[in-house]
């Protein structure tokens, strides 16, 4: 997940529907997908649930869906569904039209990318104008190592550019305790890349409201989910100080 602050605004390609109310989902619609989808609903949740949280403190959000497979879309249809707008968002599934959400092209105090790292082009596109880049991880020798192609791919933007580019990894899908969970900070140190205090536990709550069109602070807002998810925010914002 990719995350960038902006100011003016400017058009973006945007959700398309036919005459009999059907959507189209193509060069223009909703959000992005996420830096490792090893998982359908797990990865994805680490996206809308953060633009949710940065939404629900008063902040205007866009959420980019630059995964073709959509995940963030369907759940920004959902909530259309709902009648709820905010986070806005939309699907950017070429380079191109990322390059487009540069800060200085948009009027939001926040948009958030949720992209693959399996597309390596719409990966570059989307850590090109970000200015916080967030790697969600579970805690797997499986996902610890598929992170090494988007840090090279964050590494070299950091060199390219002169603004400063941070990132870090997010635990998601943490089981309790476990071997693996405590073992994480050892192996981010290892890659020589910072690692979020905030952790993700594997919860029903992510799955349910996801289906719901909904964050898991608004289907549950005193839950261990949502107090996870605040904890994420804060420490998001903080980052971008």
């Amino acid at each position: 997940m990719i995350l960038g602050a902006g100011r003016k605004r400017t058009t973006f390609p945007g959700l398309t529907k036919t005459s009999d109310g059907t959507r189209t989902v193509g060069q223009a619609s909703p959000p992005l997908g996420e830096e490792l989808q090893l998982q359908f609903i797990q990865k994805p949740h680490t996206s809308f649930n953060l633009a949710g949280g940065l939404a629900a403190r008063g902040l205007d959000v866009l959420l980019v869906d630059s995964d073709p497979q959509g995940s963030t879309t369907g759940w920004g249809y959902a909530r259309e569904d709902r009648g709820d707008t905010a986070p806005q968002v939309i699907s950017m599934t070429g380079p191109k039209n990322l390059q487009s959400v540069s800060k200085e092209k948009t009027t939001y105090d926040h948009v958030v990318i949720n992209g693959s790292a399996r597309l390596e082009e719409l990966l570059g596109a989307a850590i090109q104008v970000a200015d916080v880049v967030i790697i969600p991880v579970c805690p797997s020798a499986l996902d610890l190592y598929a992170t090494h192609e988007v840090l090279d791919i964050v590494r070299q933007q950091q060199k390219a550019r002169t603004r400063e580019l941070r990132y870090a990894l997010c635990v998601t899908q943490q089981i309790g305790g476990s071997t693996l969970a405590r073992e994480v900070g050892g192996a981010a140190k290892e890659l020589g890349v910072p690692l979020l205090e905030s952790r993700m536990t594997h919860r029903v709550a992510f799955a349910r409201a996801a289906q719901l069109g909904m964050t898991v602070q608004e289907y549950e807002p005193h839950g261990k989910a949502a107090s996870e998810t605040d904890q994420l925010v804060a420490e998001i914002l903080t980052l971008l100080k």
